[in-house]
């Protein structure tokens, strides 16, 4: 557990310095969305330690189906509730970073972000329920390896690569984010699935 997050935490601190790199707008823009994309998150976070206890519960049963029904269900609805205000954001972008800063140079360069914000939300999500999941049927090395291979040898390459190697600018970092999570969520998918079949 401890590697997974040193791997996560030094993923995101690699963007956040890159985003510094990038000039102070880039950076003003990069720390509202962060910021948006980690209180939204809490409610994935939430919805993943709910899944857990139902999937650790089966598991414990021995019962596959019922894993596999409280796994799906909970990534379902942290995708669908995350999903829905991801596009709330995205109706009144303007007004939510308006909250954040009154400079409307500020406002212009992030509103248009949250756009690359919602889609990525839905992968942040994806990931923190079935990186529970895994955890509750007691699995370690194996989802602690899929969120580095995720995160530190996926995010960071591409994030620092659009940064830096395209227009993108710090918008790249945003998508880096979601190829990042995107990564761990099919890789973290894969292991949920070997694990239950692991339960018979």
């Amino acid at each position: 557990c401890f590697l997974r997050h040193l791997s996560e935490d030094a993923a995101f601190a690699t963007l956040a310095q890159a985003a510094g790199l990038l000039g102070t707008g880039a950076l003003a823009a990069y720390t509202i969305l962060h910021n948006l994309e980690s209180v939204v998150f809490m409610v994935a976070l939430g919805l993943s330690v709910a899944t857990s206890v139902q999937v650790g519960q089966a598991a414990g049963r021995g019962d596959a189906a019922e894993a596999v029904f409280s796994g799906v269900a909970g990534l379902a609805a942290a995708v669908v509730v995350v999903g829905v205000i991801g596009l709330g954001l995205l109706a009144i972008a303007p007004q939510v970073v308006a909250f954040y800063s009154s400079d409307p140079a500020l406002i212009a360069r992030a509103a248009p972000l949250i756009a690359i914000l919602c889609v990525t939300m839905v992968f942040d999500s994806g990931q923190v329920v079935l990186g529970q999941a895994n955890r509750a049927m007691g699995d370690s090395w194996g989802t602690t390896l899929a969120f580095f291979l995720a995160f530190f040898c996926v995010m960071i390459p591409v994030g620092l690569t659009l940064a830096f190697r395209t227009p993108l600018a710090e918008a790249g970092l945003f998508v880096a984010t979601g190829v990042g999570c995107a990564t761990a969520m099919i890789l973290l998918g894969y292991r949920f699935r070997v694990l239950v079949g692991r339960l018979g």
